[in-house]
Parts: C-alpha cells; sequence; structure tokens
C-alpha cells in the first residue's frame, strides 16, 4: 500500500481557492467552490472505459476514473449527474490504489483522470508518490475541458503524459451562452500551448497505443456548425504537427428538462452531418453499437491532410452554395 505524506504547502491550493480559472477564491476547507467540490476528493466511476480514441483505448480499454463535480458547466453535458457531484468520497491512498486495481488487475492501457482539475493538487500528490515508488508504470491521461488554469497545469508537470483536452468553442458569445464563461477560447488555447509544452509531440509505443502527447477534442454541436469550423481554423495553425485532433460527433440530450431551443441545439443541418462524419474511415469502434467518433490516427499528415479537405468542402457549401441543408432530427446524429 502506497503511504501518502501530507504535503500542507501543496493542499494549501483549497484555501482561498484558485486553482480554475473561474477563481472563486472559496475556501474549500469550509465550503464548496464554484465547481461544487469541497477538498476531499470525491468519484462517480472507476472502470475499464471502452469510448476514448482507439490510441488510448486498444484492445485493453482505458482505465477511467470520473471525478464528481465540475467548473465549468456546460448547459448540454453529458455526464450531467457527475458534474452535480453524484459519487462517494475517498481518501487520497483509495485512489492509489483504484489506478493499481486499473493497471495490474485489469491490465488497462492506461489511466484515465477524467474532470480531475479541481482536486489537481490532491491528485498530483498522488502521482508523485506512485512515480517515486515506481508502482505506477502505465500512462496517465489527464481528461479535460480545457478550461484549465495555468497555475494547476504546473502542479501536473513530470506526472501526466497525455492530455486528453477538450477545444469547445471559437468565440466569447458561444461559450458563454452554453458554459457560462467567455473566456472559455483564450484559457483552453493557452492551456493547450501548455499542455504541447509539457509533453512534446505525440509518441505511440509498440503496440500502437499513445504514450505521451496531446489529442485535441472538438465536439460538433447541431446548430453551431459554423462555430466549428471556426474552432478549428483556430486549431489548424496552433496544432498541426504538435498534436492530435479528435472530431466527435456523439451529441446526445441527457436533461431532458433542458430547453434545446432556447440554446440552438435542436437540430442539425446538412453541414453539421458532413462535418460530424468527416473521416468516418478513421471511427473508433472496439464493440458494435458504438458511437462513430472521428479520431486521430497514427499518421497526423493525413490526419491535417483529410480535416484541410474537408474544411475546404465546407467552406465552398457554406460560403459559395449557401446551402443550409435540410434538417433532420435528433436521433440521426446521435447515430441511433
Amino acid at each position: 500500500m502506497i503511504s501518502i505524506p501530507e504535503q500542507p504547502k501543496i493542499l494549501e491550493s483549497y484555501h482561498a481557492c484558485m486553482l480554475c480559472p473561474r477563481r472563486c477564491g472559496v475556501d474549500r476547507f469550509v465550503r464548496t467552490g464554484v465547481c461544487g467540490a469541497n477538498d476531499t476528493l470525491r468519484v462517480g466511476r472507476a472502470a475499464l472505459h471502452w469510448w476514448e480514441e482507439p490510441c488510448l483505448v486498444g484492445d485493453r480499454g482505458s482505465g477511467a476514473v470520473f471525478f464528481a463535480h465540475c467548473a465549468l458547466g456546460c448547459v448540454y453535458c453529458q455526464n450531467k449527474r457527475l458534474a452535480e457531484g453524484e459519487g462517494v468520497e475517498i481518501t487520497q491512498e483509495r485512489l492509489c490504489e483504484i489506478l493499481l486495481e486499473l493497471q495490474n488487475e485489469q491490465r488497462a492501457a492506461n489511466v484515465n483522470l477524467v474532470t480531475a482539475s479541481h482536486y489537481a493538487p490532491s491528485v498530483a500528490e498522488m502521482l508523485r508518490e506512485l512515480r517515486a515508488s515506481g508502482a505506477l508504470h502505465i500512462p496517465v491521461v489527464w481528461n479535460t475541458s480545457g478550461y484549465e488554469s495555468a497555475q494547476t497545469l504546473a502542479l501536473l508537470e513530470g506526472l501526466v503524459d497525455i492530455y486528453l483536452v477538450d477545444f469547445k468553442y471559437s468565440n466569447p458569445v458561444t461559450a458563454q451562452r452554453l458554459s457560462h464563461a467567455s473566456d472559455y477560447v483564450e484559457v483552453a488555447l493557452a492551456a493547450i500551448e501548455q499542455m504541447i509544452a509539457q509533453t512534446g509531440v505525440p509518441r505511440l509505443g509498440e503496440e500502437g497505443y499513445l504514450e505521451r502527447g496531446v489529442i485535441v477534442r472538438h465536439l460538433v454541436l447541431p446548430g453551431y456548425v459554423d462555430d466549428s469550423l471556426a474552432a478549428l481554423d483556430l486549431l489548424y495553425p496552433r496544432i498541426r504537427g504538435r498534436a492530435l485532433l479528435s472530431i466527435m460527433n456523439q451529441f446526445t440530450i441527457v436533461d431532458e428538462a433542458l430547453d434545446v431551443r432556447a440554446y440552438g441545439l435542436e437540430r442539425a443541418n446538412a453541414c453539421s452531418i458532413m462535418l460530424m462524419n468527416l473521416g468516418s474511415k478513421t471511427t473508433s469502434g472496439r464493440k458494435a453499437g458504438q458511437r462513430a467518433r472521428v479520431s486521430c490516427q497514427l499518421s497526423m499528415g493525413q490526419v491535417w491532410s483529410c480535416l484541410d479537405r474537408a474544411r475546404r468542402k465546407m467552406r465552398r457549401l457554406l460560403v459559395h452554395k449557401r446551402i443550409r441543408g435540410a434538417l433532420l432530427p435528433q436521433a440521426h446524429i446521435e447515430g441511433k
């Protein structure tokens, strides 16, 4: 069993908390922050996960630990119950045991820490002990919304091998409307740059699993195809040849009370569908019925060539032909 000595200087970050870009300043030893979390780790699920990119999953699965609470709060969140705090409180020692169980007993290809940013001091302390002891020898994946502060990422330097990061929006208006974060774009772009600086260019192991690097994800939202195109335009010159790209199409409404029309999310047009299906030949899918996901493949040149062709094609449709497309039912874009 790994023993984790308390390091008060690290955990002091929970006093007047500034870990995320919200910078709420709450003393989380006394009450919860904007994210909803206090100073104690809270986890909603820990198990092999088969729904990530192929270079993370393969035949072994990704050892995912889903943390409760979230600092971003997207209106369309697919993990709404977790984001609202569903889960159980655990100690750092128990989290260590979970990661080692995923590695040693379930043979996970990596350990995948999902939405852990608001617990970064505790998680960093635990990872440092696991690294020092040599007990954890598979890659550590930091699975994040992209809404990360430089301070938090600095805590993770040398401890995280792979950043699996969202880049959700291209403009502050959409970011404010859907995630109440008008500063999302500038924050996420700066975070991605810092992540790439920490990990370097993507590196694959002999078995084809990603061992190090950054994967940038973009979820195509129905009704926001122009924003998706602009987001790809922002990413293209910044990460080409330096990170992998994953375009996702699994948008799903899980909150039945959500007024989708109020947020412009109720339907997708033909252009949205085309972008969602970009690079279908590279989709993942270990299990039958898995929603298709356009995934980063191992040849970055092929990825960017495919993306560049799709961008040009989409621009022709949107700008020259002015095609907005027939409206399609929600079930179509969900892959049902």
